[in-house]
């Protein structure tokens, strides 16, 4: 389908399917998603919604912050540090130990987060959530209930973070009585904050690579472990968000047979690589469903104000509608060597030199 097409579709705002984007995955694989949004803005198809988990936190923040493709790559190149991932918290390592002196409570990691929570503060500054263009969830967990928090408002420096906190590694955020993390521990795609707004179209975005088999480190062997735990979560959370939504949900799965760590900022281009070659694969099959989208029969007739959802507001229940059967879009040829991805070394907004 040409561009011209789905501009004319999306143009009418009564009628386009409202677009939201599920942003998972952990650290730097989060950032596979940006050839995604690439997609989006060369089609124009405006995004209504993002939710976000993990390092899809800081992709959002910057998103809908205003910063463009190429200042999101090179902030983050720019930004992430692999010292905040050896910056130890010898005291609380000495508490599990049951060594003197040490000290490990609720509000404690294996971390010192301090260099990280200043880089966010400094990208982002005094930003408000409830700000960002398009409309941004962050989900963080709750470790006090197992809960996972939606932050729709709010200090984003401290939502991106919490949205983010690996722990036990990082310390979690007090807010509100919580005590926030990681929002992968609960929702390692978060496709169900998108299905209760009412979303007609949603794009999930996960990074699945395989487990380490030679992992060498407390660290690299805990990342198995989690990789393990995050996709049964997502394998078992996919039914229910597909029989609670109305229309069409597309993961895009972005596999990889090789383990990256969320620290290895240096395979950034081999992270983008793979969200480049499946949005190839599958790019065509959103253009599809936004083509086949009917406001009639799939959202009732409803104009899209009147599915604008607001903290509080209460939940109608989707309408059952039957799902088409699409054929399998034919594949385009992928590029054999991953494309060049430098960025100019060059000032970024909120960075400095």
């Amino acid at each position: 389908m040409n561009k011209r097409a789905i501009r004319e579709i999306m143009a009418d705002d009564e009628t386009r399917p409202r677009i939201g984007l599920a942003l998972g995955s952990v650290g730097i694989k989060s950032f596979s998603a940006l050839p995604v949004i690439e997609f989006f803005e060369r089609y124009a198809i405006p995004v209504d919604m993002v939710a976000a988990v993990g390092g899809g936190a800081l992709l959002a923040g910057l998103w809908g912050a205003g910063y463009n493709l190429k200042e999101i790559q090179g902030v983050f190149t720019k930004a992430v540090d692999r010292r905040f991932f050896t910056d130890v918290d010898y005291r609380a390592v000495m508490d599990i130990a049951h060594l003197p002196m040490g000290n490990f409570n609720a509000q404690s990691g294996l971390l010192r987060p301090h260099g990280l929570r200043r880089v966010y503060r400094k990208i982002f500054y005094r930003q408000l959530v409830e700000d960002l263009t398009p409309k941004t969830v962050i989900a963080a967990t709750d470790l006090l209930t197992g809960q996972h928090v939606a932050i729709e408002s709010g200090d984003l420096a401290e939502a991106v973070y919490a949205g983010g906190a690996y722990y036990p590694f990082m310390p979690p955020l007090p807010l509100n009585g919580g005590m926030l993390v990681d929002g992968s521990f609960s929702l390692p795609v978060p496709i169900m904050e998108c299905v209760k707004r009412s979303m007609d179209i949603i794009v999930g975005v996960y990074f699945d690579d395989a487990c380490n088999p030679e992992p060498e480190g407390f660290m690299a062997c805990h990342s198995n472990a989690a990789r393990i735990y995050r996709k049964a979560l997502l394998t078992s959370q996919m039914p229910l968000s597909i029989d609670m939504h109305h229309y069409e949900i597309i993961l895009l799965n972005i596999n990889s047979t090789a383990s990256l760590e969320l620290w290895e900022v240096e395979r950034l281009p081999e992270i983008l690589y793979g969200g480049k070659r499946t949005v190839q694969e599958k790019g065509e099959q959103i253009l599809e469903a936004i083509k086949n989208f009917n406001a009639s029969n799939h959202r009732g007739g409803k104009p899209l104000y009147q599915l604008c959802c607001k903290p509080g507001d209460k939940l109608e229940e989707p309408e059952p509608a039957s799902k088409e059967v699409e054929p399998e879009p034919a594949s385009e040829k992928v590029e054999s060597d991953p494309p060049d991805l430098r960025v100019d070394d060059e000032p970024l907004r909120g960075l400095g030199d």
